[in-house]
């Protein structure tokens, strides 16, 4: 929608150059205005000037009116017949306006950019307060009349250029030694939105004192809107209420970023579910405007509905953003559930769901109008189900194996033919054998047909078929079986602690894994297991301590337990 309207915006812009009329009306400071954009009216309090502009064109008329308030202006909507536009309106936040001829079309010069616009939905009736420095926007119309209503919220300095009382000079106290300056710092939000796409805001309004970067707590509010860790802010009168899981509903104060010396300790009370607190490190900046560690915020909604981490990538230069996870201050990676390697059974193989790997690849079943049983890297979307159906002392245990609701069968029991699914209520049955660390699976009803891993399919791939040529002891006939924990259900998940503390390194020097811990966790007991972990480069490239880099470059390191991906960092390597 926000698009949508953004780009009526643009061609209504386009339009009103095409035939040059003007009119301009000035206004005494402080007047209230009414609006009429034909769907609905606007009421803006003080109003210190407008401009408008009537073009006609020969498929309808255009007007466009451009009005200077305070921050204390406020705007009333009421509807009056049925909008052929969303009751809504766009603000670009942050903006430094500055007038020539007019407020008709300021220059603009924005000091933070989010996700283009922001997008706010009105209801009719409803007065909404402005935030100085922000630019809003309404559209409107009927039949072949439009409008566009752009109001520029400025502060007390540029007010006076249009009839606003002058500023006297206000004397600022020097409350800090050290000064805050705008924080050269990027802070990028990677995660998911409410509508399950990758996003990734930026924001660049933050003070930075003593190398220590604060945030203004509604700008936080707006980078972190329409993700998992979104939450409203807002006054009951007392305290700075903060709501978590709620949208931010407000606007973001403007803040003209400027190296400075008036630096204030916040005394400011906040509210949060119901408890009230104040933040250690809360300051007042060049104003009454509360900034506030992004770490520390963070540290204080881990376990709510907003929660999200924060830490430093060094390999990028910024600060990240992970919403919807718990605070930790490093790159948070979620628990994986890992597998465990059935060894020991006996003769009978319990019912129950099983990974099963040839010489170290996964037997994955590959859609192609049914399933199909290949090799891969990849561990499959689901285990399979072995039942154990009979027992006798000729035929051995005899077993059905389904995957994803249906049965893996040998078509036709033929030699050589390749593994798949089958829709049939009636299971195909095979004969599975334990050893000590691995089985061997037969047709039931031709048990010379010994599963293994034989020819390849068009695609390059090793097929897994049944064949009587095959030897039960060679290793492409050796089933290793695995389990998502123990074969009673109770599940085993592996969990990144902390990543290696070294991450730039120069030609020739030795990887160093030195900081890196990683843990299982099983029936809630934790078990270090950095001992078992491996760490690969280009898929391949085993990386262990020690080992020297040869190439330069930025580079992703996977980290492996089992065999299995766990989670991933970037390195970079350069010449010197």
């Amino acid at each position: 929608m926000k698009r949508r309207l953004l780009s009526i915006l643009l061609a209504l812009c386009l339009m009103l150059t095409l035939v040059p009329a003007t009119a301009t009306t000035a206004f005494a400071a402080g007047k209230t205005k009414t609006i009429n954009c034909g769907t609905f009216t606007l009421e803006i309090s003080d109003v210190y000037a407008i401009d408008s502009k009537d073009k006609s064109a020969t498929d309808g008329y255009y007007t466009t009116y451009c009005v200077v308030v305070p921050d204390s202006a406020k705007i009333k909507c009421t509807q009056e017949k049925e909008p052929l536009l969303p009751n809504s309106y766009l603000i670009w936040p942050f903006n430094d306006l500055v007038f020539e001829n007019g407020p008709m079309w300021p220059v603009l010069e924005r000091a933070c950019e989010y996700d283009d616009t922001i997008t706010v939905n009105f209801t009719q009736g409803s007065t909404m307060s402005l935030a100085v420095n922000n630019w809003y926007s309404f559209t409107g119309g009927e039949n072949l009349r439009y409008y566009i209503v752009n109001v520029y919220v400025v502060d007390a300095e540029k007010l006076m250029q249009f009839g606003g009382p002058k500023v006297a000079k206000k004397f600022n106290p020097v409350t800090s030694n050290v000064p805050a300056s705008p924080s050269k710092t990027d802070f990028v939000v990677k995660g998911l939105d409410k509508d399950a796409r990758e996003t990734s805001k930026l924001i660049t309004q933050a003070y930075s004192i003593n190398n220590t970067n604060y945030l203004q707590l509604r700008a936080i509010a707006t980078l972190l809107n329409r993700t998992d860790a979104q939450f409203n802010i807002g006054w009951d009168g007392q305290y700075a209420v903060i709501e978590p899981g709620k949208a931010y509903s407000g606007t973001v104060t403007g803040s003209k970023m400027q190296t400075t010396k008036y630096v204030r300790p916040s005394g400011t009370k906040f509210k949060m579910n119901g408890e009230v607190f104040s933040f250690a490190d809360a300051r007042l900046i060049n104003g009454d405007t509360n900034y506030i560690q992004l770490r520390e915020f963070a540290q204080k909604l881990s376990g709510t509905a907003s929660q999200f981490n924060v830490y430093w990538d060094s390999t990028e230069g910024k600060v990240i953003v992970q919403p919807g996870v718990p605070y930790t201050g490093t790159k948070y990676e979620a628990a994986v559930t890992t597998l465990k390697q059935v060894k020991g059974i006996g003769d009978v193989l319990p019912d129950s769901k099983y990974y099963m790997r040839i010489n170290g690849k996964y037997i994955t079943p590959v859609k192609g109008g049914q399933y199909w049983l290949e090799l891969s890297d990849k561990r499959p979307d689901m285990p399979f189900e072995a039942k154990l159906a009979s027992k006798s002392e000729a035929g051995g245990p005899k077993y059905s194996i389904g995957y994803d609701g249906t049965y893996i069968m040998l078509p036709g029991s033929a030699d050589g033919a390749q593994l798949q699914s089958t829709t049939s209520k009636t299971p195909h049955y095979w004969r599975i054998d334990t050893e000590s660390s691995y089985c061997t699976v037969r047709d039931y009803s031709k048990q010379e047909l010994i599963v293994n891993a034989g020819g390849t399919t068009s695609k390059g791939n090793t097929k897994v078929i049944g064949s009587s040529s095959a030897k039960p002891t060679s290793a492409n006939a050796k089933i290793e079986l695995f389990t998502e924990g123990s074969i009673n259900g109770s599940k085993t998940v592996v969990q990144m602690k902390s990543y290696p503390d070294k991450t730039n390194y120069t030609l020739g020097e030795g990887f160093d894994s030195t900081g890196f811990n990683a843990v299982i966790i099983e029936d809630g007991t934790e078990k270090n297991v950095n001992d078992e972990i491996t760490f690969y480069t280009s898929k391949v490239v085993e990386l262990i301590q020690g080992r020297p880099f040869t190439t330069t470059g930025k580079k992703v390191v996977e980290i492996r337990y089992n065999g299995d991906k766990i989670a991933e960092y970037t390195i970079v390597v350069t010449e010197n």
